[in-house]
């Protein structure tokens, strides 16, 4: 699925981030959010905003932004990406946000990148503010096809405590990009997530041979959220699985569980797959 060899005929998904960025708030960290902007001889257009990640200065936003590339003239357009913390009002006010800083560049850059990962300097008037990470990738349209993910966990880990899942796509040079972040969620023994619906084609780019990943994690208020572990398989393997499969769960604390993970429905179809995950955290 190597990226260079379908620039001319297949949309592009671009997955931002940003790394070590300075924190701009005085009492708490800064809860990042990015805006794009595409455009040509310095008139910039706003493509769209990315999520809040709440208390990051390394966020990851799940949002992502498709282009076309057919020829050089698409590879001259402008992209920039500017980093604010949000404050109380909207995300559409932007004089009402805390701006962190800024990085530019083109499509063409992105494109020839290394393996498509380019990596730019934040800036706010000359100083270096963090760095921000766009991240490209070929797109196979898959309309109508969705995975239906009802994740819960039943990990006495997370009894009585919040927790929240995050899935991820695979990409070159051993990268994730997130596609999906649940809500945070407690009870007293098992937590049950809102079922997460996500287009084939952004979980694994359309592949069945693609990889992605289901992460645990344990809230913490000041923004460390603990990782407790995580699945990993391809698309073409988990729409194989009948119920009661169980899947490898890598623990942080205890390595590789051969059971943590078990599959307690699933049903496949034209549509896609719609399957019950339990991760269990225990054989």
């Amino acid at each position: 699925w190597a990226v260079e060899k379908k620039i001319k005929t297949l949309p592009l998904e671009l997955s931002v981030e940003g790394e070590c960025l300075k924190n701009v708030e005085v009492w708490k960290r800064s809860s990042p959010f990015a805006v794009l902007y595409t455009g040509r001889d310095g008139q910039w257009a706003e493509l769209g905003k990315t999520d809040v990640i709440e208390r990051s200065c390394n966020p990851k936003f799940v949002a992502a932004f498709q282009f076309e590339c057919k020829d050089d003239a698409d590879k001259e357009l402008g992209v920039k990406l500017v980093f604010y913390s949000k404050g109380k009002e909207e995300c559409d006010q932007l004089d009402r946000q805390k701006y962190i800083g800024e990085a530019e560049t083109t499509l063409k850059d992105i494109v020839e990148a290394p393996k498509q990962h380019l990596v730019l300097p934040v800036q706010k008037e000359g100083k270096e503010r963090g760095r921000a990470v766009f991240l490209l990738d070929a797109v196979v349209p898959c309309p109508g096809v969705n995975a239906t993910f009802r994740i819960m966990s039943s990990s006495p880990n997370i009894a009585t405590k919040k927790a929240f899942v995050v899935v991820s796509k695979g990409l070159r040079q051993s990268r994730w990009t997130p596609v999906y972040r649940s809500e945070v969620a407690k009870d007293d023994e098992c937590v049950a997530f809102e079922p997460a619906v996500i287009p084939k084609e952004k979980l694994v780019g359309g592949d069945d041979d693609r990889a992605f990943k289901i992460e645990l994690f344990l809230a913490k208020k000041g923004g460390n959220h603990l990782l407790l572990g995580s699945v990993q398989t391809t698309y073409g393997r988990f729409i194989g699985l009948q119920p009661g499969a169980k899947l490898q769960y890598l623990s942080v604390e205890d390595g590789l569980v051969p059971g943590g993970a078990v599959i307690e429905t699933i049903s496949t179809s034209n549509n896609g797959v719609d399957a019950v995950v339990d991760i269990q955290e225990v054989e």
